[in-house]
């Protein structure tokens, strides 16, 4: 699987870079699924960003077979789990549910992510509201954003060393 390769060493390069987590590959009936995520098992203040980057990066492959992507932020669990003898770290919980359930709503080429997701990103995305998604296993529907091919921007943000830290400066200039 050609397309595999090419999207795995996308994966590694983005661990490496920007810190994420690349944690499985599985076959599914038309390619593979693939779990990455940023914030475990290491945080950093900008993990949205990192995750998007890199998913982007995989959108811009091209490959024989069909891309879609979904994410989403919140809390998992993540923890090493298996046998002592064959065990792996992994995530689990509502937010991998919900972001799986984005990427199989997800057109072909294309990043899905949630509102919780929007307004944690530091960049400036490019993102246009879709309709909500009904995902099983869910009340309300899922409110998603589709990410622009463009590369974000950083205009008209405060780019200073308080960027995201809003309630820190107050308590500093107090």
């Amino acid at each position: 699987m050609l397309f595999r390769s090419r999207i795995a060493r996308c994966l590694e390069e983005a661990q490496e870079s920007l810190g994420v987590a690349w944690l499985a590959c599985d076959p599914t009936a038309d390619g593979c699924a693939f779990l990455v995520c940023s914030g475990v098992p290491n945080l950093h203040e900008d993990d949205e960003d990192r995750l998007l980057q890199t998913l982007r990066a995989v959108q811009l492959i091209e490959v024989e077979l069909s891309v879609a992507i979904g994410m989403n932020r919140g809390r998992v669990f993540a923890a090493p789990i298996g046998h002592p003898d064959r065990r792996t770290f992994s995530v689990t919980g509502d937010a991998v549910n919900v972001a799986a359930r984005l990427m199989a709503h997800a057109k072909s080429g294309e990043v899905l992510i949630t509102d919780a997701t929007v307004t944690q990103l530091r960049l400036n995305w490019h993102t246009v509201q879709r309709p909500p998604v009904q995902a099983k296993g869910k009340i309300e529907p899922i409110r998603a954003h589709a990410v622009s091919r463009r590369p974000p921007t950083t205009e008209g943000m405060d780019q200073g060393f308080f960027f995201g830290r809003e309630k820190e400066a107050r308590r500093l200039q107090e």
